[in-house]
């Protein structure tokens, strides 16, 4: 009866090591993960993009050009200066992931008027639509800049052929 009590009480605690080990493991996955989860999402600082006061149409930024400066930095975002035309060319390759873009019309006295994006604030007067984005070899970042009715006006161009 001995004998079988203290093979029950072994099988228990077995059990239980068993049990541990694997809660144990769980929390080291666990840990691993969290420590993970920023850089396998794809987080990234996000893009400061300044569009010129008025601007309606499509824009295009194209990245990774050889000989196109490298954007510079403003308050650890990327720094997106569109020309008249509604393109901006630069060296740097696109960042992806998630990030915390903003867009703003800029004055030619260089105030800076925050535009609000479609889908995410989601209002009848939001500016910023319609996003594609390309790839390589040709790294293409494309949205129309204007109202809603705008948009149906003025027919989405090729991405990668300059405006």
């Amino acid at each position: 009866m001995e004998k079988s009590a203290s093979k029950e009480a072994g099988k228990e605690v077995n059990a239980l090591n068993g049990a541990m080990a694997l809660r144990q493991q769980l929390a080291a996955i666990g840990v691993c993960l969290l420590w993970l989860f920023p850089f396998g999402c794809g987080f990234r600082a996000g893009n400061r993009v300044l569009i010129p006061e008025g601007y309606v149409g499509w824009v295009r930024i194209y990245y990774g050009e050889t000989g196109a400066p490298r954007l510079p930095m403003e308050n650890g975002k990327l720094l997106i200066a569109i020309d008249k035309s509604g393109e901006a060319h630069t060296s740097v390759d696109r960042e992806t992931g998630y990030g915390s873009d903003e867009y703003f019309y800029v004055s030619s006295a260089g105030s800076r008027t925050k535009l609000k994006l479609r889908d995410i604030e989601d209002h009848p007067d939001d500016i910023v639509h319609e996003f594609t984005y390309q790839s390589p070899p040709k790294e293409v970042t494309m949205f129309f800049v204007g109202p809603r009715t705008a948009v149906r006006e003025k027919p989405r161009p090729d991405i990668a052929a300059p405006i």
